[in-house]
């Protein structure tokens, strides 16, 4: 997945540079700014899908993580019996 979009930001920029090489500056500019923008609403819907999906695992180890999850995972890590 990491290769997939280091490609693509690839792709974007080249892109870009052609614009700006063949077009003219304000051109590649506008192309940017739109570019930019359709990029930011994809993140945004993205944040928001993950944030409102339901979580497949649910409640693991009986711990109530209402505090903090940090927490809550040092407790699950101590009652394993690690140390």
């Amino acid at each position: 997945m990491v290769w997939v979009l280091a490609v693509l930001c690839l792709v974007a920029a080249v892109v870009l540079g052609v614009v700006a090489f063949v077009a003219d500056l304000d051109t590649a500019g506008q192309v940017a700014s739109v570019a930019g923008s359709v990029t930011g609403l994809v993140g945004v819907s993205l944040s928001c899908y993950t944030l409102l999906r339901p979580s497949a695992a649910g409640s693991q180890g009986g711990c109530d993580c209402s505090g903090s999850a940090l927490r809550c995972r040092w407790r699950q890590h101590r009652s394993s019996g690690y140390r």
